[in-house]
């Protein structure tokens, strides 16, 4: 009980301290009743006193430590955000104190890179529908449009608007409750109909513009459970980058089958490439491999790197296939 009690340790130590000059005091007494001058006696007690405070401050020193730890780990924390590592071996209240301390941080940190992904995607996921409605507003200013392509181009401009709203209301509800774990996700069942129908769609006109020939081969056509707003941003994503990184006249295929209860997305282009055991860096943060598209596009470094996290807050999985520079890619999605 002893070493699991923060309150026993402090009592035993308050004894000890308190009882030392009293024990030794009745020690001298017992073996030694005759001869013993005041002098001696008052010596005695206080070299005593002075023995017990030391280890009395020095246990008590030890026992401080894992408040002087978090203390030290918050401050760090909280002026330098450095995360700290703080013991897990401590047994008593102060040691249960300081690992919920260290789970307390950790788990806030990982909030915080949160909700700077939420602010990312904001950001990134931005950029698509404007480009999108840029582009349409460049084909309504030609002169040979036909009232029929007009209203096509309308109809797009208010569909991507309205995704792209409905998209804005999820995650500011979300901010609006404070819920910093944005990635714990609504999930419903969508059909794939509806998810591969839109992505498409909202890079139909980016597609047409380089020339590149969009197919799609839905062998299984049934639902998904995901968050309907925020996955198609996913296939949105990957879509564009195949688009950004595929020759004007090239084509862009998304696959989607079922097979041994998986649900596999795959998005297969034959453009730039990259070498196999990069793989993993294209889905980094700002990742070092960025580079503009062939025909001059931008590109944040973030696309991947967002669409991993929704895939693995949806329990999925998503990797990068390449045969070589130059030689195409294919990125799946495994649910």
């Amino acid at each position: 009980m002893l070493s699991k009690s923060y309150t026993y340790k402090f009592l035993f130590i308050a004894f000890l301290g308190i009882h030392i000059p009293l024990i030794g005091l009745i020690f001298c007494m017992i073996f030694r009743p005759d001869g013993i001058s005041p002098l001696s006696v008052f010596t005695l007690i206080l070299v005593l006193t002075l023995v017990a405070t030391s280890i009395t401050l020095y246990v008590l020193n030890s026992l401080l430590t894992p408040l002087k730890l978090s203390k030290n780990a918050l401050e760090q924390y909280l002026f330098s955000k450095i995360l700290p590592d703080l013991p897990t071996d401590y047994k008593d209240e102060a040691g249960i104190l300081m690992q919920k301390v260290q789970e307390t941080l950790t788990k806030l940190d990982g909030l915080l890179e949160d909700k700077k992904d939420l602010i990312s995607i904001l950001s990134h996921d931005l950029r698509t529908p404007l480009a999108n409605i840029k582009l349409l507003g460049g084909v309504i200013a030609k002169d040979d449009i036909t009232k029929g392509e007009l209203r096509e181009i309308a109809s797009l401009i208010q569909v991507s608007v309205n995704e792209q709203m409905s998209l804005f209301n999820d995650i500011l509800e979300n901010l609006r409750n404070d819920d910093l774990e944005w990635m714990k996700l609504d999930l419903n069942e969508t059909s794939t109909n509806d998810i591969i129908s839109a992505s498409v769609k909202d890079v139909q006109h980016i597609a047409k513009s380089k020339n590149i020939n969009l197919k799609v081969n839905d062998d299984y056509k049934g639902k998904l459970n995901v968050e309907s707003t925020i996955f198609p941003q996913v296939i949105k994503n990957l879509l564009s980058n195949s688009i950004k990184f595929s020759q004007p006249g090239c084509e862009v295929h998304l696959n989607i089958e079922k097979n041994n209860g998986k649900t596999k997305i795959s998005i297969i282009d034959n453009g730039v490439g990259f070498n196999q055991e990069d793989s993993e860096m294209l889905f980094e943060k700002f990742t070092s491999m960025r580079r503009r598209g062939t025909n001059n596009e931008p590109s944040t470094g973030l696309g991947l790197y967002l669409s991993r996290k929704i895939v693995e807050a949806h329990k999925g999985k998503i990797y990068a296939k390449s045969a070589g520079i130059n030689k195409g890619a294919s990125f799946v999605i495994e649910l």
